[in-house]
């Protein structure tokens, strides 16, 4: 008998989250599911010793090239946002890229904001 998968709630973004002077941040491939803030931010006190303002997960969109394919090799992949707080960015910015994690001006700044769904681009324009 095949066992089913265990369908997850992913935490969905939410828009008009602020952190004035922060910077808004996205782990990329990082799940985090629906009721896991507390994890997410006893993690990041303990790992980066830094408290993230939350945003939430956007599920990226097939690339351009892939997107009137009926299987997409792109997209679905789920990235994590949030803000880092003007106070801790410089603690935070080096020991980012230990995991990948990109600001994301520089996602924005380099023309890769195309995976994410228009309705997000529209709530976090780049701040520059």
């Amino acid at each position: 008998m095949k066992q089913e998968e265990e369908e997850i709630e992913l935490m969905k973004w939410e828009k008009d989250i602020e952190c004035e002077g922060g910077v808004l941040t996205l782990w990329p491939a990082c799940v985090v599911e629906n009721g896991q803030a507390e994890k997410v931010h006893e993690m990041f006190k303990i790992d980066f010793g830094i408290e993230p303002v939350i945003v939430g997960c956007v599920i990226t969109l097939p690339d351009p090239e892939h997107r009137d394919m009926e299987e997409p090799p792109t997209g679905g992949r789920c990235d994590f946002f949030f803000w880092v707080k003007p106070e801790h960015i410089g603690k935070f910015a080096i020991k980012r890229l230990m995991t990948g994690m990109k600001w994301w001006e520089d996602v924005y700044g380099n023309g890769q904001e195309d995976i994410y769904p228009q309705e997000f681009l529209d709530a976090y324009p780049p701040q520059w």
